[in-house]
């Protein structure tokens, strides 16, 4: 790689105070953020940014502040041109770093950060910019902090059904099903209690289930509290989810694309153990009233209840540990670990 240093001080300077109307969407993983990041990337007024996790594994962690502290924005530029996920957005970076701001009384990471937003609310000629990562869930606070005037989207999504779709997924069926529930108790609980201190008007819940059944109401509502009118073309998300989705990501972000599986819940009534089940039902009971759901009552024989008891203690308590051990330092987020 070429030497990347700032050629001219003519270029306007990005102001970090006033970023873009921006949208974050998130939720615990395999809930729909992907399906609700598609139907509102085809509206006309929402611009998108593919799926990077740029704000939690750049920012959130200070990486690529760091870089630019020590190395400058050579060393920046690097740092993202070897990161694969913004590979996908095909940017030559140390061009692009020459446009914004790393005086060292700036925030070149964020300025950085806001100058993507800008550049793909500008090209599309929209009001709001969308990134959508499930993980951001645990970083609500750091979002309203940096990002004070920001929308954030939570999904909600009934968390057997979460637990099915992940034994199934690629990228997640390897890990232990008790990981799945820990990290669905510890996301969900985050987003809601991170979610509730915010402004009313820039915390939206969204019920995955409720999508299914009726994409255009839920749709309606979410849009009324983005003060953007409904548009019948986010019922016809394929194109948009097309320009979103990576070849590495197709195998299980496939359903993306379209049409809308409106029989997409329930699976874990036949892809669930009754001891998955039961265990789900007490560790994540909260989550499964929020996405209206019944918790049935699950006939296992006694050892498998006590064991099933226990285990959901174990979830609770590792839960506990995890939360209490992110206050302390910077951890990867629940579902990385």
């Amino acid at each position: 790689m070429s030497s990347c240093f700032l050629v001219s001080r003519d270029v306007q300077v990005t102001d970090n105070s006033r970023p873009p109307a921006c949208i974050f969407v998130c939720g615990v993983g395999r809930s729909g953020t992907s399906l609700l990041q598609s139907m509102l990337c085809a509206h006309p007024q929402v611009a998108c940014l593919p799926e990077t996790s740029a704000v939690r594994r750049l920012l959130v962690t200070r990486q690529l502040e760091n870089a630019f502290r020590q190395g400058g924005t050579e060393l920046a530029a690097r740092l993202l041109e070897n990161d694969q996920r913004l590979r996908f957005l095909d940017i030559d970076w140390c061009e692009f770093i020459n446009r914004i701001d790393v005086a060292e009384d700036s925030q070149p990471a964020k300025a950085w950060y806001v100058e993507l937003l800008r550049e793909e609310l500008t090209a599309a000629k929209a009001r709001y910019v969308l990134d959508k990562d499930p993980r951001l869930v645990e970083h609500i606070r750091w979002l309203h902090r940096e990002f004070p005037q920001s929308h954030v989207v939570h999904v909600i999504r009934d968390p057997r059904d979460v637990l099915a779709s992940k034994l199934a997924a690629d990228w997640s069926k390897n890990r232990h099903w008790l990981k799945h529930v820990v990290a669905n108790q510890v996301q969900f609980r985050a987003g809601c209690r991170h979610g509730s201190e915010l402004p009313k008007a820039q915390y939206h819940e969204v019920v995955y289930e409720h999508l299914l059944r009726d994409p255009a109401t839920e749709l309606g509502r979410l849009t009324r509290r983005l003060d953007i009118p409904y548009d019948d073309s986010m019922l016809s998300f394929g194109n948009a989810a097309k320009k979103l989705v990576r070849p590495d990501e197709m195998s299980w972000k496939k359903e993306t694309l379209g049409p809308l599986m409106t029989d997409n819940t329930q699976k874990w009534e036949t892809k669930l153990n009754s001891l998955q089940i039961f265990v789900t039902n007490l560790a994540c009971r909260e989550a499964i009233l929020r996405a209206g759901q019944p918790i049935d009552n699950v006939k296992i024989p006694i050892a498998a209840r006590v064991l099933g008891w226990l285990l959901a203690m174990a979830v609770s308590v590792l839960g506990f540990i995890y939360t209490v051990a992110r206050r302390r330092r910077p951890l990867p987020t629940v579902a990385d670990r």
